[in-house]
């Protein structure tokens, strides 16, 4: 058919069916369920309108489908970021701080020893008669550390909670630990 030639009602029945299945099924039929006709006539302006509206709702649909994939590509992107930090955090070694002498000792050993034995332990705390020996570990594994009493005479303490002898308290950064009366922080 070329453009010269008038428009024949089949041609233009034959371009809306074709329009149409084209539309997604919201925009097919009128309310009633017929096909918009007037009288035998489909008027043009309905196809044009009919068209302009499933070209846009095409484009809101294709809007939103980008939308939720940069969506879900952020959050895979945070989430992956928060693992990396939780992994960074883990293998980061915490520190105790000394009160008394300002010293900060890294955790960097499955097993720190702490006591007064200089070759018994690996942070020793001279000079002071209520420290045991070999007073308490602080044993560090799967992310975390743990404060573990040796049988002290005079005792060991997270947060004033005293720790009985050989039981694992899990340390957290900021807790007290007393030696008897030796002081430190959890960093």
């Amino acid at each position: 058919m070329r453009n010269s030639e008038p428009f024949s009602l089949r041609d233009f029945h034959n371009l809306l069916t074709g329009l149409e299945t084209d539309l997604p099924p919201s925009v097919q039929r009128g309310p009633s369920g017929t096909s918009s006709e007037k009288g035998g006539t489909v008027l043009i302006s309905e196809a044009v309108q009919l068209r302009e509206q499933a070209k846009a709702e095409e484009e809101a649909r294709q809007e939103a489908e980008a939308k939720a994939e940069e969506e879900a590509r952020r959050e895979a992107e945070a989430k992956a970021a928060e693992e990396v930090h939780r992994e960074e955090k883990k293998n980061a070694p915490m520190n105790l701080l000394h009160e008394k002498t300002g010293a900060r000792i890294p955790i960097m050993r499955p097993v720190l020893k702490i006591g007064k034995k200089a070759g018994l332990v690996d942070y020793c705390i001279e000079g002071n008669p209520s420290i045991s020996r070999r007073h308490a570990d602080i044993v560090s594994r799967d992310g975390g550390c743990y404060l573990v009493d040796r049988g002290s005479l005079n005792k060991s303490y997270v947060n004033g909670r005293i720790a009985e002898p050989d039981q694992e308290i899990p340390l957290h950064s900021g807790d007290k630990i007393s030696l008897a009366d030796e002081i430190f922080t959890v960093e």
